[in-house]
């Protein structure tokens, strides 16, 4: 049995004129005005938001302070001085950072040759460095090698064998095999 009240009223569009059904229920939650979202649009389109450029009042703004005097911040009010663990290095007091650049980037860049080690991608703005004993402290020529962001991936997380870069094909569909395997 159906429940009561549950029923579709015939309604007409304020803006196109079209006949169109809702539910009684929506009704009462000041629905069904407009056959569709795009009559919706149309109509408002043009119209300012009821309440841009409305100043709040002063029994507002007393409101809003009142109710964030009991609030705590995200910090939930501690402060550097108080608890100095809180403090993180970050960039200019990290070891791996001189005047915005990475330290480690800056060695590669300058002594590496610029090519995935791995498969031998050069595009610049596909490689990242990689730490060969993964310590981002130890920064040593040795230490450091150029990987395309497939294969920096792959080095990091080797259950994942999805690729990130689809495999070139020929006209046929089929996968173009390079000297070293797939690419």
């Amino acid at each position: 049995m159906r429940k009561r009240g549950t029923g579709k009223e015939i309604r007409i569009c304020q803006h196109c004129g079209k006949t169109f059904k809702i539910f009684k229920c929506w009704l009462k939650k000041n629905k069904g005005k407009f056959c569709s979202l795009k009559c919706m649009g149309k109509a408002r389109k043009g119209k300012p938001v009821w309440n841009k450029g409305i100043p709040h009042t002063e029994t507002t703004k007393d409101k809003i302070r009142q109710k964030a005097l009991g609030r705590t911040g995200w910090n939930k009010g501690l402060t550097k001085e108080s608890h100095p663990n809180l403090t993180r290095l970050k960039k200019e007091k990290s070891p791996n950072w001189r005047g915005g650049t990475t330290v480690y980037r800056s060695i590669a860049l300058d002594n590496l040759p610029v090519k995935c080690a791995i498969c031998g991608v050069s595009n610049p703005k596909l490689l990242v460095v990689h730490h060969i004993d993964r310590n981002r402290r130890n920064n040593q020529l040795n230490n450091l090698q150029f990987l395309c962001l497939n294969c920096h991936r792959l080095e990091h997380y080797p259950e994942r064998k999805i690729s990130l870069f689809k495999p070139k094909r020929n006209k046929k569909g089929r996968f173009v095999k390079n000297k070293e395997g797939f690419q």
